[in-house]
């Protein structure tokens, strides 16, 4: 029974580009020999869904080797070898590549403070300098056995450098939130504007009022999140990814996304209903004003407000067990 412990950091803050991998496609025909052994040969430019990739083809290696035979569990061996190997890399790589997105988004922003984000510098170079080393240490590894402890080894370096991510990050996700919560309040007042318009000129505006005012009373659930939130990240010193305060951020930032969803979701209902009055009423409207300061579900991307929770820093050690006879 061979097991690989990963740490998985998952950022949704950050865009993490496209897979890179060294063969055409990770996901070809198992069964043909003509599967390459190994996808990456660099840790350069890899990110998590690289990771996240090869991770599963990994398991449905696993998975084929458990109903092959002879020659073929053989070949089979020498692939998932090959691919546990790539593990450790696409983990390294995506540490690095999450670490430096972060660092950039922060001197674009310039939210942190000039000391918070030099100890992200100084996290990253630290990091940087590590992990050759592995990379040495995890090429002539002979056995899924032999990589897992170069992969644990890799595993305290890795939480280290994340750790040092929480600061900068939970700053970087404190005014994102904050920013999407102001959007939304700017297009409730201008749906508000047109709902009292249109009840002052006799529309039959009570179902849109009951939609208008729920939708207010999640975004003021949201509100509430994010001040206790802003308590608790501060300058972002305090929290690491061992505290239960990180723990308490995350589970508000759960909160605060339905609640904006919600929110967001409550208004667009408002809006349609609007154009309907708006359609069979006389009175004159304005019609820039009410398409471009409506909320409309394109404005806010049906996974924008997910990402909000996505944006604090997560190490999951997510296991995945295979066997090999």
């Amino acid at each position: 029974m061979h097991k690989i412990l990963v740490l998985l950091p998952i950022l949704a803050i950050l865009s993490i580009g496209s897979v890179v991998f060294a063969q055409e496609s990770p996901f070809g025909d198992f069964n043909t020999p003509e599967v390459k052994l190994r996808f990456f040969d660099s840790v350069e430019g890899l990110t998590i869904n690289d990771y996240l990739s090869t991770k599963e083809n990994y398991v449905n290696l696993e998975e084929i080797y458990e109903r092959a035979f002879g020659t073929r569990k053989v070949e089979l061996e020498e692939q998932i070898l090959a691919r546990a190997k790539d593990l450790v890399y696409a983990k390294l790589g995506g540490t690095q590549t999450q670490l430096l997105d972060v660092y950039r988004k922060s001197e674009e922003t310039g939210l942190p403070s000039a000391q918070t984000l030099e100890a992200l510098d100084v996290a990253i170079d630290a990091f940087a300098e590590e992990v050759p080393g592995y990379l040495r240490l995890v090429e002539p590894t002979e056995s899924v056995d032999e990589v897992i402890e170069v992969n644990k080894l890799a595993n305290d370096d890795i939480e280290l450098a994340l750790d040092a991510l929480v600061p900068t990050l939970s700053i970087l996700t404190v005014s994102r939130g904050e920013q999407l919560i102001l959007d939304i309040e700017f297009k409730a007042e201008v749906i508000k504007e047109h709902l009292i318009a249109s009840t002052d000129l006799g529309g039959a505006t009570g179902d849109v009022q009951e939609d208008f005012e729920d939708a207010m009373l999640e975004l003021e659930e949201a509100r509430d999140d994010y001040e206790k939130i802003t308590l608790l990240v501060g300058d972002g010193s305090k929290l690491d990814i061992k505290t239960n305060a990180l723990n308490e951020v995350r589970s508000l930032l759960t909160s605060s996304t339905v609640s904006m969803r919600k929110a967001s979701d409550g208004l667009s209902k408002a809006v349609d209903d609007l154009r309907v009055l708006y359609g069979q009423s006389p009175w004159e409207i304005d019609v820039n004003k009410f398409r471009e300061g409506s909320l409309m579900e394109e404005d806010i991307p049906e996974d924008t407000m997910e990402k909000v929770v996505d944006d604090t820093v997560v190490m999951e050690e997510d296991s995945s067990t295979e066997e090999t006879q």
